[in-house]
């Protein structure tokens, strides 16, 4: 889709006009200037600036599974859509209209109404795409992420090189990561073999189905598709963020935002490359943050400074109907089933992969897709 950003961007606008005290007009994408502060610009000042400031790859997405599809004479494979990230900065300017001290009280009113709007919601709303492109964006990427991070890139300097490198001043700034699709228009197509085809298996083996998993799936825990269970596990609907001062190799987290976790929880975190699953022994809560202690023998064991999310984990579902179609490999991101429960299944869902000793893993669904084996006599004319 050629006009990729620029609809993000009419996202963006739309949905924090319609959640902060910020019209429409009042928001602007344009690089920040130092008159805005000094008050000696000319032009508009932007209540709410989104700047872009930075485009990069989301190298754990990436997929090479090419995409059947199917034509009358042909069968063509889809190069698989790119995910890109796009790093914003939100900082907001007061009209210079009172008091310096009233200017920075709006300023500060503003970012707080931002942040609560951002841990709220994870995603950008369906709702504010339009009609004749949500259907394209949403089809292959099933929501937007949109979530506050400090993008390591920066450094320890944080965003102070991005502010010398604009000629600007030091503001309080809010950095959002928004991952959207690229569409790779490239195709390999292969000619239709028309000749008498007979195909024999099973039955219910007619459909299947593929799972993009993250974290991918990192040790053998499956050594086949008969040696192994699957359980999806409900989680709570609000994702909380690790405080970044937690050091690793300690059963004490502090979580920023927490929503309905209590002793005796159980609680999943996942920073993108590999996922635990601990038990909340204490709690201390002070404000919005709360000090977790974990089970002993489950260590926090993350690197410092990873974005980690944390998830309330309940009861979970054994889904008995599925089978895996192939060994679950060594670091893979993707596998293949079949069975009746996988209409259970949707983007997004925390699952469990288990073997029967005891040994689990722990995986969100970022991607589903349907695909057909043919099991059935065909007979075309050459």
């Amino acid at each position: 889709m050629a006009e990729m950003i620029n609809t993000i961007n009419k996202a963006l606008t739309a949905y924090f006009a319609d959640h902060l005290s910020v019209a429409e007009s009042e928001i602007g994408f344009q690089k920040p200037k130092k008159d805005w502060v000094d008050g000696t610009a000319t032009a508009s000042i932007p209540k709410m600036s989104i700047y872009l400031f930075d485009i990069r790859e989301n190298l754990e997405l990436r997929s090479n599974e090419w995409q059947p599809e199917n034509h009358d004479t042909s069968i063509k494979r889809k190069k698989p859509d790119a995910r890109i990230d796009l790093f914003y900065m939100i900082t907001f300017y007061s009209t210079q209209e009172s008091t310096e001290a009233k200017n920075i009280e709006k300023e500060h009113k503003w970012i707080s109404e931002t942040l609560s709007v951002i841990y709220n919601n994870a995603y950008i709303p369906k709702e504010y795409f339009s009609d004749d492109v949500s259907g394209e964006i949403l089809s292959s990427i099933p929501k937007i992420p949109a979530i506050p991070i400090r993008p390591k890139f920066l450094g320890e300097d944080g965003g102070m090189q991005i502010w010398s490198a604009l000629d600007q001043y030091l503001m309080p700034v809010i950095y959002l990561k928004v991952t959207i699709p690229i569409s790779l228009a490239k195709y390999l197509e292969d000619a239709q073999v028309l000749t008498k085809i007979l195909k024999f298996g099973i039955p219910d083996q007619k459909n299947y189905y593929t799972l993009n998993v993250q974290p991918p799936v990192d040790s053998l825990v499956c050594s086949d598709s008969h040696n192994c269970i699957l359980s999806k596990i409900e989680i709570s609907p609000t994702l909380n963020y690790l405080d970044e001062d937690v050091e690793a190799n300690t059963n004490q987290i502090i979580l920023i935002n927490r929503e309905n976790i209590h002793t005796d929880d159980y609680i999943v975190l996942s920073d993108g490359g590999h996922s635990e699953l601990c038990r909340v022994t204490n709690v201390d809560n002070h404000d919005n943050r709360s000090t977790f202690t974990l089970q002993s023998v489950l260590k926090y064991t993350h690197t410092k400074g990873r974005e980690i999310q944390s998830a309330k984990v309940e009861t979970p579902e054994e889904l008995t109907d599925i089978h895996l179609l192939e060994d679950v490999r060594s670091g893979s991101s993707q596998f293949k089933l079949i069975g009746e429960d996988i209409g259970k299944l949707k983007s997004g869902d925390l699952l469990s992969l288990k073997n029967y000793s005891g040994t689990a893993e722990y995986f969100f669904i970022t991607a589903k897709f349907k695909e057909k084996i043919e099991i059935k006599e065909t007979l075309e004319s050459q």
